[in-house]
C-alpha cells in the first residue's frame, strides 16, 4: 500500500579506533535522498567516501509510515577497506 513517507530514518558511520567506535557522520530522514513521501516503495544510493586501511560500521535504520503508525528496523554492517 502507499505509505505518507518510507525511506531511512537514518544512516550512522562510524569507524574503529583501537577497541572504540567512533562516529563520522550521519544522515537522517529530511535529509536529500534519504526518503521519499507517498510511495510503496523506496530505493536510493547514499555514498560515503571512507578510507583504506579503516574498519567502518554502518547504522541503518528503514522506516514506513502511514495514518495506522510507523513501524522501523536497523541493521549494522561492518566493512574493512
Amino acid at each position: 500500500s502507499i505509505m505518507d513517507k518510507i525511506g531511512a530514518e537514518s544512516i550512522a558511520v562510524y569507524y574503529k579506533d583501537g577497541t572504540r567506535w567512533i562516529f563520522l557522520d550521519e544522515n537522517t530522514r529530511d535529509n536529500n535522498g534519504m526518503s521519499r513521501t507517498n510511495a510503496s516503495g523506496f530505493t536510493n544510493t547514499i555514498y560515503f567516501d571512507g578510507d583504506s586501511g579503516y574498519d567502518y560500521k554502518v547504522v541503518v535504520e528503514i522506516f514506513a509510515e502511514n495514518e495506522e503508525g510507523y513501524d522501523s528496523r536497523i541493521k549494522t554492517c561492518y566493512i574493512s577497506l
